[in-house]
């Protein structure tokens, strides 16, 4: 097999994407605001049989949050995230679903999915088409991503157990997924579907986004120690996973900052 043959063999990889990106937040010297903690960082999934490797751990200039890292090769291809537009509705949004530590009379308890504040704000859906994929099998994306949010949260747990000092760990935990796709938003009135055949009744408008906010009941696993009514329990189960196309990594990291709000999370 000549080199041209290996060389191909080697692209149609993911690795190539994953070093090369280790590579550029390397090379920054810190303009990025982030560094590479880990690469190839092994987890296993507490009380359960997930397990495998996270591709980059990034930890922030500021000590205060880790980005738990997948990446995702694909060739011409185009992830639609579709949008229902409702009446008042907020396009962008700065919520997000993160792994934070549960502090209880100044004391540090163990950690919880919790909704907090975060730029950059961008547009969040809970659905993906992706062209060619099969229909019976489960979706590409929610596979991925449900893998992802339980590498971040058997992360966070293996953190904790790393040191003494827990005031100077305390960090809180995000999921990402870094992609070579075109991320394209697709927003639609939901009243001007065909129930007839499920197809939308006029042109739809399609929008590239440089990353957007993936929310969806993501982990099979129940939660537990949820208070207040039904709605409480269904928003518990939710997680976010941040997709970002991979040429607007920088932009992203940059960007990224905990709101004032978010930050109290880390207060002992």
């Amino acid at each position: 097999m000549d080199n041209s043959k290996l060389q191909e063999i080697v692209n149609k990889s993911g690795f190539p994407l994953q070093i090369g990106l280790e590579a550029m937040i390397n090379n920054s010297q810190g303009e990025l605001g982030w560094e590479v903690f880990s690469s190839e960082h092994s987890w296993r999934e507490i009380g359960g049989s997930n397990f495998g490797f996270i591709d980059l751990v990034l930890l922030n200039e500021a000590n205060t949050a880790f980005m738990i890292v997948e990446c995702k090769k694909v060739v011409d291809c185009s992830w639609i995230f579709l949008i229902p537009v409702k009446p008042n509705m907020l396009l962008e949004r700065r919520h997000v679903k993160a792994m934070v530590p549960t502090i209880k009379d100044h004391k540090f308890k163990g950690f919880a999915w919790e909704d907090v504040t975060a730029d950059p704000q961008s547009p969040e859906s809970s659905y993906c088409v992706v062209h060619g994929q099969d229909p019976k099998a489960r979706p590409m994306l929610e596979r991925i991503a449900s893998i992802l949010v339980d590498s971040t949260e058997a992360f966070a747990i293996e953190y904790d157990h790393y040191g003494v000092d827990r005031s100077n760990m305390l960090k809180l935990f995000f999921s990402v997924i870094v992609t070579t796709a075109e991320l394209k938003i697709c927003k639609f009135d939901p009243y001007e579907i065909s129930i007839a055949d499920g197809a939308m009744l006029k042109e739809t408008e399609f929008i590239d986004v440089p990353y957007l906010r993936f929310r969806k009941q993501l982990s099979p696993y129940q939660v537990s120690g949820v208070e207040g009514g039904a709605k409480d329990f269904l928003i518990a189960k939710e997680n976010t996973v941040f997709i970002v196309n991979a040429n607007k990594l920088s932009d992203f990291l940059e960007r990224f900052e905990l709101s004032e709000s978010a930050a109290t999370k880390l207060n002992m």
